[in-house]
């Protein structure tokens, strides 16, 4: 509906997004249980991710993506 009334590219899958679009950078803002894998497929693609709710729901996930954030250097943030 958002494609077809503003003639935005929109995308069902976040992956081919990703790898279709030059970003600068990412909003994640879906339910907290699916963010950990959308936020890690940002930053292995490179644009920095912004995360809409609380960090993780599970402390090893978090530790992850720190570690994947530092590695590649995108910036990431909680708000």
């Amino acid at each position: 509906m958002l494609g077809t009334h503003t003639g935005l590219e929109c995308y069902a899958d976040l992956g081919r997004m990703l790898d279709s679009e030059q970003l600068g950078a990412v909003v994640v803002s879906t339910p907290s249980k699916l963010q950990a894998d959308m936020v890690k497929n940002a930053l292995q693609r490179g644009p920095h991710a912004f995360r809409k709710r609380s960090f993780m729901l599970d402390a090893p996930d978090g530790e992850r993506l720190i570690a994947l954030a530092e590695a590649n250097s995108p910036a990431t943030q909680v708000g």
